[in-house]
């Protein structure tokens, strides 16, 4: 699993895939921005995907949240 970069302005960001919806089938990703270099926007980027592997990303995800709470 990897990461996109982009810059935007002058600060960076980064999207990852998380997976498909269960019920659409549709893709999902999570994006992160405002990070003022590449270097730490790559760091944070590693430390999701970790967590996306080890499965504590996905489990919160998956959780659906009742209608009224958020």
């Amino acid at each position: 699993m990897k990461g996109y970069f982009r810059k935007r302005g002058s600060k960076w960001s980064f999207s990852i895939d998380i997976g498909r919806d269960p019920e659409t089938g549709k893709r999902k990703q999570k994006t992160v921005s405002g990070f003022k270099t590449k270097k730490e926007a790559e760091k944070a980027c590693a430390e999701m995907i970790t967590k996306i592997e080890t499965g504590g990303y996905i489990k919160e995800i998956e959780t659906p949240t009742p209608k009224g709470e958020s």
